[in-house]
C-alpha cells in the first residue's frame, strides 16, 4: 500500500485534475531486504571525482525492491555537501569499480567518455572449464530474447541472422586455472548487457553462479519466487555471478591526463577460486 499526492499534500482521486507544474508525491513502505551490504570501499577521491569499490549484493540507484542500501544512498549520507553523481553502472550482484562524480561538468565528461568508447574497462570473471585458447576475441551480435521466459534475458544472433542484433566485442585471457575453474580477465570492447556473460556461456564456459546463463532458466525462475535453497546453492556455488570490475582507466574531467583506477579481486570469488586450487606437492 502506498499514498499519491499533491506537493501541498491534497490527496489525488482518480477525478483529480492535474495541470503541467503540478508536482506528484508517491509514498510507499520500505521494504528493503536487511541482508544487504551496507558499505564500500573508496578507491580515488579528489576534488572532482568518488571512484568506490562496490561490494556484490548492493544495488547502484533505488528500486522498486531497493531503497535504503544502495550505493546511490550511502555515497549520499558519506559526502552530503557535494553528492556524488553516478557516471555508469554495474549490476546489483556484479562487484568492483564504479566511477561518480562531485560535480555535474566532471559527471558530463566522463559519462562522455563512456558514450565515445574512450574508456577501458577490465573485468575478472570466474568461468566453468578451462577456456582453449587461453586468450582470444568474441565477435558475437546481441539482442533481447525473442523466446525466453525471462524478460530482459540477452541472446547471440547467428551470422545469417546478424542484422538483428547490435555488434558486440569482448576480449579474454586466461589468469589461471583450478580443478574445475578458470579465473579470466575479459575486456569488453562494446558495453552490451550481460554482454560478458552471455559471451563466455556462448563459447562453452559460463559464469560460476549465473543464474540466467549458467544453469536452466527454470532455476532463475524459481529463485525470483522464493529465494536461494541448498538445492540451487549445490548448482551455483556462489549466490552472484563471479564477475568483478577489476580496472578502469579513463582521462580525469579536470586535468585531461589518464587515470587507471584498480580494484582486488572481490573476496568471495577469490576464496572460491583458491580453495579449488590442487594442493601443491611436497618434493
Amino acid at each position: 500500500m502506498g499514498r499519491c499526492t499533491l506537493e501541498d499534500d491534497r490527496k489525488l482521486r482518480s477525478s483529480t485534475r492535474v495541470s503541467a507544474g503540478d508536482v506528484l508525491v508517491i509514498q510507499r513502505p520500505v521494504r528493503d531486504k536487511t541482508d544487504l551490504p551496507d558499505s564500500y570501499g573508496v578507491l580515488h577521491e579528489d576534488e572532482h571525482l568518488y571512484v568506490v569499490d562496490k561490494p556484490a549484493g548492493m544495488p547502484v540507484h533505488p528500486t522498486a525492491s531497493y531503497m535504503l542500501n544502495t550505493l546511490v544512498n550511502l555515497s549520499r549520507k558519506a559526502l552530503p555537501d557535494t553528492p556524488p553523481r553516478l557516471c555508469h553502472r554495474l549490476d546489483r550482484e556484479t562487484s568492483g569499480i564504479v566511477i561518480m562524480a562531485k560535480d555535474l561538468e566532471s559527471q558530463k565528461k566522463i559519462m562522455r567518455q563512456f558514450e565515445d568508447r574512450k574508456v577501458s574497462k577490465s573485468y575478472f570473471a570466474l568461468v566453468w572449464g578451462t577456456p582453449e585458447p587461453p586468450e582470444g576475441t568474441i565477435r558475437i551480435p546481441l539482442r533481447l530474447s525473442r523466446v525466453s521466459k525471462i524478460r530482459m534475458k540477452m541472446e547471440t544472433v547467428s551470422e545469417t541472422d546478424h542484422g538483428t542484433g547490435q555488434p558486440s566485442t569482448t576480449r579474454y585471457s586466461l589468469q589461471g586455472a583450478s580443478r574445475r575453474f578458470a579465473l579470466v580477465s575479459c575486456k569488453p570492447e562494446t558495453g552490451r548487457q550481460h554482454q560478458i556473460r552471455i559471451h563466455m556461456a556462448h563459447v562453452g564456459h559460463p559464469l560460476v553462479g549465473d543464474k540466467i546463463y549458467g544453469v536452466d532458466e527454470d532455476l532463475f525462475l524459481q529463485f525470483l519466487e522464493s529465494g536461494l535453497d541448498d538445492e540451487m546453492m549445490s548448482q551455483l556455488l556462489i549466490p552472484r555471478h563471479a564477475l568483478h570490475a577489476a580496472s578502469i582507466t579513463f582521462r580525469h574531467p579536470a586535468t585531461g591526463e589518464k587515470l587507471t583506477v584498480d580494484s582486488p579481486l572481490a573476496p568471495d570469488i577469490a576464496t572460491l577460486y583458491h580453495g579449488d586450487r590442487l594442493p601443491t606437492r611436497n618434493p
